[in-house]
């Protein structure tokens, strides 16, 4: 977590959560598109936390650099993914 967050232990618990019901939201058709944007909007936050680790490498020697290059264009490919599907589910209502 960012030194620049303030109680980054309540951070991470929360987003643990909002990442939960946000896969439960995609199951129920009444709140798939809610959760799916939810869930774009969670990953664009978490891009700060991933540019901070890869700033700060030698913090997280237990994380492969290569894993920490990897994921940011990942991060692009499952907003993107995420945003396809709240869109697809929005014609379908």
């Amino acid at each position: 977590m960012p030194d620049h967050y303030t109680h980054p232990l309540a951070l991470v618990r929360l987003s643990g959560v909002a990442e939960i019901l946000g896969g439960l939201g995609l199951l129920v058709q009444a709140t798939r598109r809610f959760s799916a944007i939810g869930i774009a909007v969670m990953l664009v936050v978490f891009f700060d936390v991933h540019f901070f680790m890869l700033r700060h490498p030698a913090r997280f020697p237990e994380v492969p650099l290569l894993v920490l290059w990897v994921r940011i264009p990942l991060q692009f490919v499952l907003t993107a993914w995420a945003l396809y599907y709240a869109r697809r589910d929005a014609s379908s209502l």
